[in-house]
């Protein structure tokens, strides 16, 4: 976007001065719905204290990485864009992989960053003055610089309305310190702002009916849904659709819980780690039957491609109703333009005037067989734990589960139930590693007026990565539990080593050992180590009964003949 001019303080006419730049921001942030600020302050905390407006309380993390993704899980769970501040210079630099993961994940929120004063704001010459528009224009949906007092509620209204956008995304404010200081006379009636309605209707019927038409003819469709489906409040259209026309349904790994794990129409939740985990081709079942995938809200991001899963098995008509298809990939589908709501409302309403009749679904038993055998092996070394007993045991609570990214990823793809939608969170998009801790964050304040249990599942370098901010947890008194995956390297990369040099190079995988549990009573949080899958069930069931954050280190163990099939795949990702 173009940068508005810079207007020195001593050439600005102002009015009677009656509030600060800092009180009009966070009065104008309060009107659109924020609780919570996540915040790393710096040296505009000579303008700005952050009680300038008695609705918003700030959440002070450790490190800016924390506050991004603390924002990014908020707004997840609540379905509204939600803000970051952090300060000038490194501040600002630190928030890059939580602007880009924003905007690879499709996640609403709105990055604030402090800037030197405007006299003295000279791009990568000045003390921490860094270009933050033109260094996160590639990777936002909207970047400005603020130049006067004046801007401030337009920009903020402006900046909330394109964050909520399909493809929602990231926004990025950079203001000044001496216009957070400015002062302005500014009147307001002190009921919210009406935020204006986003419009993105633009109805296709033709193609609508051509999908009809499709399904009318196709013996065997699959739906395929993308998160864009819960972000966009269509699970319910979904169920129906499966439902009424017993069609199965595969998704992507952060669309979980669109239709409960255990329904019978639910087949599988893609990842291109199934084939080594399970030693059979979970695709080859599951597409090759299939002669219509009708794909909503699909997305290159998801790792689901139309040249290898959607090409096993016999021919397919392709149906996207889908934002953010790239033209190369668009261009292989039947394509529904619109409204991801509008365009399902349609679409059932003119399958229920039709007297469709498709068949029983087809069989995926042996799929359904590797899962169950898999699920029961849990043979382990003496002290250590399977995998898959940790996430059965996970499982027993019923709980919001959290995954850092990592090989243990996969497994809760595949094995944890999952009964509601964003009752599996991960960073998908981006999948940056150390995002478990900070997404736990943001969803327990996210929750907080809520029963539900949150766990948090981690490996040892991740959480090693952003551990600090277990001191931001303890300061919240925040009810959540963090299981960590310690094996003493990144396992993850060592299998990737392994895979492309059929050896590994120990500096660049494994770490010192160290006691998490140790670590975690430093900052005043409970904890325990586990060796059985027994201790491990009574250490979660106490974990919650103690309430406040509490860490639980488990010995890890992957399955030998997993890893090696891993190390020999083509497919992962």
């Amino acid at each position: 976007m173009k940068r508005p001019i810079k207007v020195l303080c001593s050439q600005i006419h102002t009015p009677e001065a009656d509030i600060s730049g800092a009180k009009l921001l966070l009065d104008t942030l309060s009107e659109h719905g924020i609780s919570y600020i996540f915040a790393v302050p710096g040296r505009e905390a000579e303008s700005i204290l952050f009680n300038e407006s008695p609705n918003l309380h700030i959440v002070l993390t450790a490190i800016e990485l924390t506050a991004g993704f603390a924002a990014y899980a908020y707004a997840i769970i609540s379905h509204k864009t939600q803000v970051v501040f952090s300060t000038l210079g490194p501040g600002a630099a630190n928030l890059a992989n939580a602007i880009y993961s924003a905007y690879a994940d499709r996640v609403a929120i709105v990055f604030i960053t402090a800037q030197v004063e405007r006299e003295k704001c000279y791009y990568n010459h000045t003390h921490q003055c860094m270009d933050a528009v033109k260094m996160y224009e590639p990777i936002s949906k909207f970047a400005y610089e603020i130049g006067d007092v004046t801007e401030i509620r337009d920009v903020i209204e402006n900046a909330f309305e394109i964050t909520q956008k399909e493809p929602k995304g990231p926004a990025i404010i950079s203001i000044p310190i001496d216009v957070i200081k400015q002062r302005i006379s500014y009147k307001i009636s002190p009921s919210k702002l009406a935020i204006k309605k986003i419009n993105q209707s633009n109805l296709d019927i033709d193609s609508i009916d051509k999908v009809v038409s499709v399904l009318q003819n196709a013996k065997q469709p699959l739906v395929y849904v993308g998160n864009q489906v819960i972000r966009s409040g269509c699970v319910e259209l979904i169920r129906r659709l499966c439902e009424n026309y017993n069609l199965p349904m595969v998704s992507a790994y952060d669309a979980k819980g669109v239709l409960p794990t255990n329904h019978e129409l639910n087949y599988f939740a893609c990842t291109s780690y199934a084939q080594g985990i399970l030693g059979i081709n979970a695709d080859e079942i599951i597409f090759s039957p299939v002669d219509c995938v009708i794909a909503f809200g699909y997305d290159w991001k998801d790792d689901v491609f139309p040249d290898k899963h959607f090409s096993y098995g016999i021919e397919k008509i392709l149906i996207g109703f889908s934002s953010v298809m790239p033209e190369k990939i668009r261009s292989q589908f039947l394509d529904i333009p619109g409204n991801l709501e509008e365009n399902l409302i349609t679409l059932l309403h003119k399958l229920d005037k039709q007297n469709l009749s498709f068949r029983k679904p087809y069989n995926i038993t042996l799929l359904k067989e590797a899962i169950k055998k898999k699920q029961a092996n849990l043979e382990a070394p003496q002290g250590l734990i399977n995998i898959i007993s940790v996430i059965n045991a996970i499982n027993e609570t019923s709980a919001l589960l959290i995954s850092d990214v990592g090989t243990f990823r996969h497994y809760a793809v595949l094995f944890s139930n999952t009964e509601k939608p964003n009752f599996f969170l991960t960073s998908a998009g981006s999948s940056s590693f150390g995002t478990g801790l900070p997404l736990g964050l943001g969803t327990c304040l996210a929750c907080r007026n809520h029963e539900t249990k949150i766990i948090v599942l981690t490996g040892d370098g991740g959480f090693n990565s952003i551990i600090g901010d277990l001191r931001t947890l303890k300061n919240l008194d925040l009810s959540i539990v963090i299981i960590v995956l310690n094996n003493n390297k990144n396992g993850l990369i060592n299998i990737y080593q392994q895979k492309g040099h059929g050896q590994t190079y120990s500096p660049s995988v494994n770490h010192a050992e160290a006691s998490f549990v140790k670590i975690a009573e430093g900052y005043n949080c409970k904890a325990f180590k586990v060796d059985s899958n027994e201790e491990l069930k009574n250490s979660i069931k106490k974990a919650f009964e103690i309430g406040g954050p509490v860490v639980i280190e488990v010995p890890i163990y992957y399955p030998e003949e997993d890893i090696e099939r891993l190390t020999c795949s083509a497919d992962l990702a």
